[in-house]
């Protein structure tokens, strides 16, 4: 843990965390304990300015220790990236504004979502969502829209 907040002491440095090498029971508390020494980088170095949690439904999961794992309001920019929203805790998710979903359910997606934190959902999609679509839903304004995506393009390196 330490490693990581020193290697991102230098501001041009970015960081991934995997934890495949950690028991999915015990993601949760690596992260409980994680997150107080990140929320103290944050307060004093403004970084990391980022914070992307894959596989929320591990690491922040509904009933964990009888008591749902929220991340510090330190963190404004947090995505959490999941495919079952329903088992992630209703407390990690209170304050996410914007929802992508993609593939077949994304309507069910955000429904799920809108359960979890007590807004009305939108209406169902009309139609399947192609490969390269998605599913972008606003909390605050309450607007869906359908979005394209598209494959980034390869890097040009820097001379």
């Amino acid at each position: 843990m330490g490693e990581g907040l020193e290697l991102l002491g230098n501001p041009e440095q970015n960081i991934v965390v995997n934890l495949l090498g950690i028991e999915i029971a015990e993601r949760p508390r690596f992260l409980s304990e994680l997150m107080p020494a990140l929320a103290r980088f944050r307060i004093e170095t403004a970084g990391p300015h980022w914070l992307a949690i894959d596989e929320a439904h591990h690491l922040l999961p509904a009933g964990w220790g009888g008591a749902g794992l929220t991340l510090p309001g330190e963190f404004a920019v947090r995505i959490l990236i999941t495919v079952h929203p329903e088992q992630v805790s209703p407390e990690a998710l209170h304050n996410i504004e914007y929802v992508v979903a993609l593939g077949a359910e994304a309507d069910r997606t955000v429904a799920s979502f809108c359960a979890i934190v007590g807004e009305p959902a939108p209406p169902p999609v009309a139609k399947p969502l192609e490969r390269d679509q998605a599913w972008f839903w606003t909390r605050g304004g309450r607007q869906t829209r359908l979005i394209s995506l598209f494959a980034p393009s390869p890097a040009t390196p820097t001379p």
